[in-house]
């Protein structure tokens, strides 16, 4: 009776040995895992970081005397296309010939540094002596001689409000042309004079 009770003392005892032996080394195991994966998850927070540039400043100047100048808070590089950046937090001047000034800000921006070709996209609000335009994209095309801008467009002035989907801006002729994407659609304006 004692060698049959101390035999299943043993058999208990190796069973809570192996019990103990295979969580601590299933956690022990486990454990290396996660280290490895958060090792694994900061390497690639790294080499994503390695690519962020922060306070960026690019300045240029036309033939015609036109600066135009753009500020980030940060930047990120697109790896196949070196000139190529994806701009975060951006404001822009264009300062033109006549002495007039346009600045243009936005949540996001992708610049390309050659030929200054710009989309202010997210929030953008573009402000030009009284006039304050507020819309969801800008695309500035330097070498087409264009400016679009497109996505619920709220333009305002000292004496008017106008809604609408599209303004296209010949930079060139200092031409502009204003629409809906929709031809049955109309452009709201609204006057802030009561004489009106």
């Amino acid at each position: 009776m004692k060698k049959n009770l101390a035999q299943i003392i043993l058999i208990f005892f190796a069973i809570i040995l192996i019990i103990y032996f295979f969580f601590y080394f299933n956690f022990d195991q486990s454990k290396k895992n996660q280290i490895k994966k958060e090792q694994s998850k900061n390497i690639e927070s790294l080499e994503e970081n390695n690519n962020l540039i922060q306070g960026i400043e690019y300045v240029s100047k036309d033939a015609s005397g036109n600066i135009y100048k753009i500020i980030a808070e940060n930047g990120k590089n697109v790896l196949n296309d070196g000139n190529l950046i994806y701009l975060g937090d951006v404001v822009a001047n264009i300062k033109l010939n006549d002495f007039k000034e346009i600045e243009i800000s936005s949540d996001f921006a992708e610049y390309n540094n050659l030929n200054n070709y710009t989309k202010f996209y997210d929030k953008v609000i573009l402000k030009f002596q009284n006039n304050k335009i507020t819309c969801g994209k800008i695309i500035l095309d330097f070498d087409q001689g264009f400016a679009y801008l497109s996505d619920n467009i709220i333009f305002k002035n000292l004496e008017t409000a106008m809604f609408l989907d599209k303004i296209t801006i010949d930079l060139k002729n200092q031409t502009t042309s204003m629409g809906m994407f929709k031809n049955s659609d109309k452009i709201r304006i609204i006057s802030n004079n009561a004489s009106n």
